[in-house]
């Protein structure tokens, strides 16, 4: 090609052959085709020059040499008819590209490749070269494509093996995941592409990823190539599993319990957030020659009265059987039960199977009168699964025959004992629906389902909304287990030799344990207490007995002897707290609002015994019932954007509700008593202002808003600077402050200035205590991360505001107090912020007015300043105007 000279025209070769004008983004003038293909061999040769008799043979094989050679020259007429140009010269013996006229992608591929552009080259690479042409011709033809599809690999493997070590050396551990994903979707066959995917997925911290990409990887080989891994690939995967599965940290202690060396666990993986670091590894072996083993539990239950249910019996003959705590241990006494039957939280009720001509269908029974009432009659069964914490719903799966009807899906519902109602929670299209549960607090269910060819653990919110996937190849046996404080679930997970180990985990997916590996199986995991999980352990003699362990460390304990049980079902404690989520309140309840207001909310949440509970772990939802009165900035932040009225409305869980009337109105300035008034025209004036801090503050005559002077700060990174009113102000009928200021911005270090009211005069910066009330509004620099922000001190208990608007800029703040102690902060006369703790302002003593600052390299300055007597500003609490009915 001519040095400056653009071509005409543009071949694509990856991906698609196509020839285009004006570039790759030209319209197409030919698409995949023989007179192409004379293009692309001839691109691909070291000259762009060939023979015309072996071009002729190597695309028309079939052909003899002069039909051959005359479909070659048709070829080249039609090119040159149809672009009007010719792209190749023709010789007696030879035809040859014009390359001032023709630019190839293969060709920059290769020069960004030996420059060191790899971002270019793996953009460039749109898909293999010259795909279906292979489809025209014969084997040379094909042979030629492959050669150049391995050379477009090798390439490949270059660019994005130095794309992802040099993110890794860069410190974007995300970047280069982006990047080893793209090249394990290009060669899924790879091993070099998914190791370097595994060790990016490492460097992010997603050890559980890692073990993913590897685990598929293995199912990939085996079923395409019938093979398996390297050794460097095991090597690497294997110090991922040690990561994930390492000893415990210092805040959660784990004591294994000594034995010989256990199976090495390997069929198992999680997804969802970070992996916590403790594993708690119990080896079960010598069990019948080891002390701790041979006794029942004898004090582990002390103080713990209540009712364990179980299924006893031999596999063929199934019982189920409850039995009471005596003696630390537990006596059993069979019933008549289906040996599947859940018993409701309070042990009342029993939720069962029951035949019908159509097959079973769900009911429940009075385990004190033995009455049974059908729930469900669908043409399809119905299997229990759990309970509700509250004993008004029961968890089920129900049969539904696909399209074609020669298979069933199985969706989950929870039938509601007060309605009647069946109420569907997950429709996963999932084959098979194994177990679920409901959560102590009642906002959430755990279940397994097969979305995919695995068995996979979810956690959705209890109406079934925002399903979470949290861990994959659970095995069927053995039932979900919520601990009583909501924040674990244990399950069990199979080994390749089909016995189980207990595993917990979080419900965000974080702080995957491992607490049991054995020879054997252990199933059912149930909590007895937070802290207490007991489970199903079969031993080497084939007996099966319930075992309790502390989940903090030390040994595990016998709860059964020789009582041959098959499954735990359920727990009843005797003395167990209603800790089901009963009701919801939201906070603060100020319903009268203005346009520009960022409203914090929370809630408030009660259990059923009238306790508070900590709502930061409950999965809330926030809405507004008319979207264009506010927008929630964060999920627990409302800015208000025009006036009118809407329904605020909070589920946690998606079913326990609260409301609240939001008003929005404009707010409207009233009558006020001006105290004081300070332009800084001349100097700071001793009488009414005295100055601290070091360097001490400065004015000046000009330069502030109104035709004011400025107070300048002159306080640096170390030390605030400012003035303090001599005179104080009683805020019993309200009081509001008004001020200029402007902050400009050096990005350098922390800056800040405030505004605030102090009980005494302080007389020096470091006196906060003094401060009854403060806003402060800061920018924090490069080295913080330079953003900005403001915070409100109300008897030193902050309230947290959004990012300032341009705080370089002048703006006019106001700083109010209401005479019910209510705090407000308006900017520009648009209402900012309300404060929803009141100040006890009928029982203070008139308070200074502090302005103050520091900065490094710039001048934050005060303009005018204001005081009134009262409230300047107020929301009229109903609408001049009428208003359409607020629709519920």
């Amino acid at each position: 090609m001519t040095a400056g000279v653009r071509p005409s025209f543009y071949l694509k070769t990856l991906g698609e052959l196509s020839l285009h004008a004006e570039g790759p983004l030209g319209p197409p003038l030919l698409r995949n085709s023989k007179p192409l293909a004379v293009l692309a061999y001839l691109a691909t040769t070291p000259n762009r020059s060939a023979r015309r008799d072996h071009v002729a043979q190597l695309l028309w094989p079939d052909s003899d040499p002069s039909h051959a050679r005359s479909s070659l020259r048709q070829a080249l007429f039609y090119i040159s008819q149809r672009v009007g140009r010719a792209l190749i010269h023709t010789h007696e013996a030879t035809i040859a590209l014009d390359t001032s006229l023709l630019a190839v992608d293969i060709w920059r591929f290769e020069r960004e490749l030996d420059s060191g552009d790899f971002a270019h080259v793996v953009e460039l690479y749109t898909g293999p070269f010259a795909p279906g042409l292979e489809r025209k011709a014969g084997a040379e033809l094909e042979g030629w494509i492959e050669s150049q599809d391995e050379q477009l690999r090798a390439g490949l493997e270059v660019a994005y093996t130095r794309l992802v070590s040099d993110q890794l050396a860069k410190g974007d551990a995300d970047e280069a995941v982006a990047y080893a994903r793209r090249y394990v979707e290009l060669n899924p066959l790879n091993e070099r592409a998914q190791l370097a995917l595994i060790r990016a997925l490492k460097a992010a911290n997603d050890q559980v990823g890692a073990l993913q990409a590897y685990r598929s990887f293995r199912s990939l080989l085996r079923e395409a190539l019938d093979g398996e891994p390297s050794d460097e690939l095991e090597r690497a995967i294997a110090s991922v599993r040690d990561e994930v599965l390492r000893e415990p940290s210092e805040d959660e202690t784990a004591v294994p319990i000594k034995g010989r060396p256990g199976k090495r666990l390997r069929r198992w993986i999680a997804v969802g957030g970070a992996i916590g670091a403790a594993a708690l590894i119990i080896t079960v072996h010598a069990l019948q020659g080891w002390g701790p083993w041979r006794n029942p539990a004898t004090r582990i239950f002390d103080g713990l009265p209540g009712d364990l249910f179980v299924i006893v019996g031999t596999a063929g003959s199934p019982e189920f059987a409850a039995g009471r705590v005596n003696r630390g241990g537990f006596d059993f006494e069979p019933t008549t039960y289906p040996h599947k039957a859940i018993p409701s939280p309070d042990g009342e009720l029993v939720a069962l199977q029951v035949a019908a001509t159509d097959g079973r269908n769900l009911a429940v029974m009075d385990r004190g009168s033995a009455a049974m009432r059908t729930l469900t009659r669908e043409t399809h069964d119905e299997l229990q699964l759990g309970w509700s914490p509250d004993g008004q719903f029961i968890l089920y799966r129900q049969g539904r025959l696909l399209e074609g009807g020669r298979d069933y899906n199985h969706d989950l519902m929870a039938h509601d004992l007060e309605s009647g109602r069946d109420l569907l929670i997950s429709d996963m299209r999932s084959p098979k629906a194994y177990d679920a549960a409901w959560s102590p607090d009642g906002t959430r269910i755990a279940f397994v389902a097969e979305a995919t060819d695995e068995r996979e653990l979810y956690v959705a919110e209890a109406d079934g909304s925002n399903p979470t996937r949290l861990a994959i190849g659970l095995v069927e046996q053995g039932r979900l287990a919520w601990s009583p404080d909501n924040q674990h679930i244990a399950f069990v997970v199979a080994d390749e030799n089909g016995a189980g180990d207990i595993f917990t985990i979080h419900p965000n997916g974080s702080g995957l344990r491992q607490l049991t590996e054995s020879v054997t199986a252990e199933t059912s995991p149930l909590w007895f207490t937070e802290n207490l999980l007991g489970f199903v352990l079969e031993q080497p003699d084939e007996s099966r007995d319930v075992w309790v362990m502390d989940v903090r460390g030390g040994p595990i304990q016998r709860v059964t002897e020789h009582a041959n049980v098959r499954a735990a079902i359920a727990y009843i404690a005797a003395d167990a707290p209603q800790g089901w989520i009963e009701g919801l309140s939201i906070v603060p309840q100020i319903g009268v609002v203005a346009p520009g207001q960022y409203m914090a909310i929370d809630v408030e949440a009660v259990d059923a015994t009238g306790g508070l509970v900590e709502s930061v772990d409950l999965p809330l939802r926030w809405s507004l019932s008319d979207s264009t009165l506010g927008r929630f900035v964060s999920p627990n932040l409302l800015r208000i954007q025009t006036t009118g009225s809407a329904l605020l409305v909070v589920s946690a869980g998606g079913w326990i509700v609260d409301t609240l009337e939001i008003r929005s109105r404009e707010i409207v300035e009233g009558p006020a008593t001006l105290l004081l008034y300070e332009d800084w025209s001349r100097r700071i004036n001793g009488d009414r202002w005295m100055r601290w801090g070091n360097p001490l503050p400065e004015a000046r005559p000009t330069g502030g808003p109104e035709g004011a002077g400025i107070f300048i700060n002159n306080g640096d990174h170390h030390h605030s600077s400012g003035v303090v009113s001599r005179q104080a102000f009683s805020p019993r009928e309200g009081l509001t402050i008004q001020f200029w200021a402007s902050m400009p911005v050096t990005g350098k270090l922390y800056e800040t200035f405030s505004v605030g009211l102090a009980a005494e005069i302080p007389t020096d910066s470091a006196e906060w205590d003094v401060m009854v009330l403060e806003a402060e509004f800061m920018m924090e620099g490069s080295l913080f991360g330079t953003d900005s922000a403001a915070v409100i001190m109300a008897r030193l208990v902050p309230s947290y505001l959004p990012s300032l608007p341009a705080p370089e800029q002048w703006h006019h703040y106001t700083l109010q107090i209401d005479r019910d102690g209510l705090i407000s902060l308006l900017i520009d006369g648009r209402l900012y912020w309300r404060v929803p703790s009141n100040l006890p302002v009928q029982d203070m003593a008139p308070l200074h007015v502090v302005l103050s600052g520091r900065s490094v390299d710039s001048e934050i300055a005060h303009g005018l300043v204001r005081v009134y007597y009262g409230s300047k500003y107020h929301i009229p609490t109903s609408s001049p105007s009428p208003e359409a009915p607020l629709a519920r």
